[in-house]
């Protein structure tokens, strides 16, 4: 791909992550933070699965992209906010560092076992791998919201 078509694809991926972290608090004042963090990440999931199906194909890879972005931007906020409520308040700090420490640790060593095989089947792994966290854990993070 030419570099400018991956400049504007970037971009446009960008801009995605903007407008739905803008807008994120509607669907989490609406639902809650944590429907928004599970619609997010189920939504990012298939979208990992379809990018390793359409990978030959750039433009449809490229909109996949931008897509799994605008999820990222509802993702990011809700994280927060569910770790904000479920501290209340106290040493948001000193947890937001320690679970995003903890996070940062699993997501390189994810990276590492998934370089060991062809980008396709890595990209629907981890996608196949989010929707089973998610079957197994959706529920327990739906019941976490505040009352």
């Amino acid at each position: 791909m030419q570099e400018r078509f991956g400049g504007i694809i970037t971009a446009l991926a960008g801009v995605a992550v903007m407008l739905t972290n803008k807008f994120a608090y509607k669907i989490g004042e609406k639902k809650s933070y944590n429907f928004t963090w599970i619609l997010a990440t189920i939504s990012q999931a298939i979208l990992l699965i379809i990018a390793g199906v359409v990978l030959q194909s750039r433009i449809a890879f490229a909109i996949v992209f931008i897509v799994f972005n605008f999820f990222e931007g509802l993702w990011m906020p809700a994280r927060n906010q569910v770790l904000v409520e479920q501290t209340k308040w106290v040493a948001i700090a000193t947890t937001r560092s320690i679970v995003f420490s903890i996070f940062a640790l699993y997501t390189t060593l994810g990276k590492q076992f998934l370089s060991l095989f062809p980008v396709k089947y890595a990209l629907i792994g981890s996608g196949i791998f989010i929707l089973l966290v998610n079957i197994f854990l959706a529920k327990k993070i739906l019941l976490m919201q505040e009352k």
